[in-house]
C-alpha cells in the first residue's frame, strides 16, 4: 500500500479534452436507476473500463454509451463503483441528512463538508486540481 501511495497521480484538469465533465469530486448524488446515495471521488472524460466490463455492464445500451463522462464513486453501502454521467442525479442534502455509513468513510477522500455548497471538499487536489 505504501508503494502505491508513493506513485504520483496523473493530473486531471478540466481544460483541454475534459471540458465535458459535468459533476465535481465531492458532489453527493442519487443513482437514477438503483436509487443509492454516493459521493463522487474521481472522473474520466469517457468510460475507462475494459471492453469485457463494458459489454457485461451494457454500457453501449446507455443513451450516451461509452463516450460520456464516468465517475468513480463511494457508495453508502461502502462499495466503490463506476457510474455513467446519465445515471447521476445530484442532491442537495444537509450533512445530517447524509447516510451515516457514507459520512463515516468520507474522511479517506475528503477534508471536510462545505455546508454552503453542500458538498465535500476534496483532499486530492494533486490529481483533480480544478475540483
Amino acid at each position: 500500500m505504501k508503494a502505491v501511495d508513493g506513485i504520483p497521480k496523473s493530473r486531471r484538469k478540466r481544460s483541454g479534452g475534459n471540458t465535458n465533465i459535468q459533476y465535481s469530486v465531492g458532489q453527493v448524488f442519487r443513482h437514477r436507476r438503483y436509487n443509492y446515495t454516493a459521493i463522487i471521488t474521481g472522473w474520466d472524460s469517457e468510460c475507462g473500463a475494459g471492453e469485457q466490463w463494458m459489454m457485461r455492464m451494457g454500457i453501449d445500451r446507455l443513451e450516451a454509451g461509452r463516450h460520456q463522462s464516468f465517475y468513480h464513486v463511494l457508495v453508502e453501502d461502502r462499495s466503490v463503483r463506476y457510474v455513467a454521467e446519465e445515471n447521476i442525479e445530484p442532491v442537495l442534502l444537509d450533512f445530517t441528512d447524509l447516510p451515516s455509513s457514507l459520512t463515516a468513510i468520507a474522511g479517506k477522500h475528503f477534508k471536510r463538508w462545505d455546508e454552503h455548497n453542500m458538498r465535500f471538499i476534496s483532499n486530492m487536489r494533486d490529481e483533480y486540481p480544478d475540483d
